[in-house]
């Protein structure tokens, strides 16, 4: 009876940590995540039910925005153009000749970043088909309209909003020539219309992400050149902190819903996904046939 007492304690325990192990396993993809990856060519993948699946219909594209509220993928194509793709209708669509904006073929377009809502697209938009001076626009989804946020003689980037209260981006700038570049990330007030620089690292700071718990979240390569990722309240002055460390690069912060730090790795071996949990950043795995990723995103 004794023996057959602790052969049902060890496997209660092993029916656990299976259980617990599956678990962890279906909540290693966060709701709402998205990213470009690239396998035999470079493809949207966005999850859905805990997986991730591909976009068959977009293929190679530079860079994406994906909003699951209203299921739609923002991307620029390989010939240059901005497009929407609805997953529902499965329709391509390209974004200003639709959307009632003026199409101006001085103009192009880039780094297209969708509301939690879907109801605006953000954009960094190149007058002359030049990154040296940029604005940031937003798109409305309801009327198609395009809204100049972000005019300035410096070139703005990255345009990143939680809730559509404040907008955040960074702004490039040139040291000694263009010989080396400062990049510092600002919030915008979309009430008020003030602006405020965040960041003085006097590096490269860059990649904002607003977690749900007001963290502002960066990718910064001060002030070793290696790029780590950093968190700081949004808050002109606050404190910095450095929370990756390490002789490789790590960009593209992200949080899930729980406030949960996703990244992406990269190492002479290759390019990871990772989980910071405390202070370890631990590897998620991902489909074997995924060689590289870029433009993580996540909007639950």
């Amino acid at each position: 009876m004794k023996l057959l007492t602790q052969f049902v304690s060890v496997w209660s325990v092993l029916l656990l940590l299976l259980f617990s192990t599956t678990s962890l396993a279906s909540a290693a993809v966060p709701a709402g995540l998205a990213l470009i990856a690239l396998t035999d060519k470079w493809q949207v993948m966005v999850e859905k039910q805990g997986e991730l699946i591909v976009v068959e219909a977009i293929r190679n594209p530079r860079v994406m925005s994906y909003s699951a509220s209203t299921q739609r993928v923002a991307f620029i194509g390989s010939d240059s153009v901005l497009y929407t793709y609805d997953l529902n209708a499965q329709t391509t669509t390209p974004v200003f000749d639709t959307a009632g904006a003026a199409l101006d073929s001085t103009l192009r377009y880039t780094q297209p970043f969708y509301s939690q809502d879907g109801k605006w697209l953000y954009l960094v938009e190149m007058p002359d088909g030049k990154s040296r001076s940029t604005n940031i626009v937003a798109v409305s989804g309801d009327t198609g309209r395009k809204h100049y946020l972000v005019r300035k003689r410096s070139a703005q980037f990255e345009p990143y909003t939680r809730d559509t209260n404040d907008l955040f981006y960074s702004t490039a700038s040139c040291v000694d020539d263009c010989e080396g570049m400062i990049w510092e990330i600002w919030q915008r007030e979309n009430d008020t219309a003030k602006q405020f620089q965040l960041t003085l690292l006097n590096h490269v700071s860059n990649q904002p992400h607003l977690s749900a718990d007001n963290w502002l979240y960066f990718s910064s390569n001060a002030p070793d050149r290696y790029y780590h990722i950093w968190r700081m309240r949004p808050q002109p002055g606050a404190p910095v902190e450095q929370l990756t460390f390490g002789s490789f690069r790590d960009s593209e912060p992200v949080t899930d819903q729980n406030g949960t730090l996703f990244f992406i790795r990269k190492t002479p071996s290759g390019t990871s996904l990772m989980r910071l949990e405390g202070d370890e950043a631990v590897q998620v795995t991902l489909p074997d046939t995924i060689m590289d990723i870029r433009n993580l995103e996540i909007k639950p």
